[in-house]
């Protein structure tokens, strides 16, 4: 079975999501912050005059430089809320097949489903609905 996935950057690591999953794709703007959240999350956002929960996916799979925000945000939406994951960089996107994915290197995180290579580069398949 075929499906697209988009591809984009955490740092210098690279990941993708189904797209299935993601309603929109826009470029971050002014956060405003929420006392006392999980540290993944870096505060809300106005996104049309909807309130938009933004996580910060690089605490959630452990890349560098967590500190360091993207310019992108990923909107999808989790049991009726609006949330957002912010990207460094946006790729493209591409179609693969699930023989494409290998499961096995999958963690026992929840939000990471497996690995995937495309031209000789590795790409971790995430589930954003997870977190």
């Amino acid at each position: 079975m075929s499906k697209k996935v988009l591809q984009f950057k955490l740092d210098n690591e690279n990941f993708c999501m189904d797209i299935e999953k993601i309603e929109e794709i826009v470029e971050s703007e002014e956060l405003t912050n929420i006392p006392n959240s999980n540290k993944y999350v870096e505060g809300v956002m106005d996104l049309r005059g909807k309130v938009t929960k933004i996580i910060n996916p690089k605490h959630l799979l452990d890349v560098d430089n967590k500190n360091n925000l993207g310019d992108f945000v990923i909107v999808f939406e989790n049991n009726k809320e609006s949330i957002g994951w912010i990207v460094d960089e946006v790729k493209s996107i591409i179609d693969i097949s699930d023989e494409n994915i290998n499961k096995h290197m999958a963690t026992n995180q929840d939000n990471v489903n497996g690995v995937i290579s495309v031209n000789n580069e590795f790409f971790v398949l995430v589930n954003p609905i997870a977190t």
